[in-house]
């Protein structure tokens, strides 16, 4: 389960999140999302996105996957995450704004 804990752990550890206004070049330009353990980035191509859900689950899915890489040394297995994000998104539906506001994320009011 991801929590807010998680979130503020990964905050202490530094990891970014940025909107990207652009579709990715490489290796997918359809990519939604991604988890950059390079930099400790989680990056969202918001072009990408189709709707409010969509973008939910998109930051919650690289979230999985960084929390995995820094608890685990791998991002995770997509069929895993995939599940583990729709889990999360149900149970924990105030994750997404908590994540917004305490990222300062801005985000496009179709998103919000």
């Amino acid at each position: 389960m991801l929590g807010i804990e998680n979130i503020i752990s990964m905050y202490d550890e530094e990891i970014d999140v940025k909107l990207i206004k652009t579709k990715p070049l490489k290796p997918d330009p359809n990519r939604k999302g991604l988890w950059d353990p390079g930099e400790y980035t989680i990056n969202i191509y918001l072009p990408n996105i189709e709707s409010k859900k969509d973008f939910h689950l998109t930051l919650i899915h690289e979230f999985l996957h960084a929390k995995r890489e820094i608890l685990y040394g791998n991002g995770g297995k997509e069929e895993d995450i995939y599940f583990l994000e729709e889990y999360n998104y149900e149970r924990n539906p105030e994750l997404v704004d908590f994540i917004i506001d305490f990222y300062k994320l801005e985000v496009p009011k179709e998103f919000q």
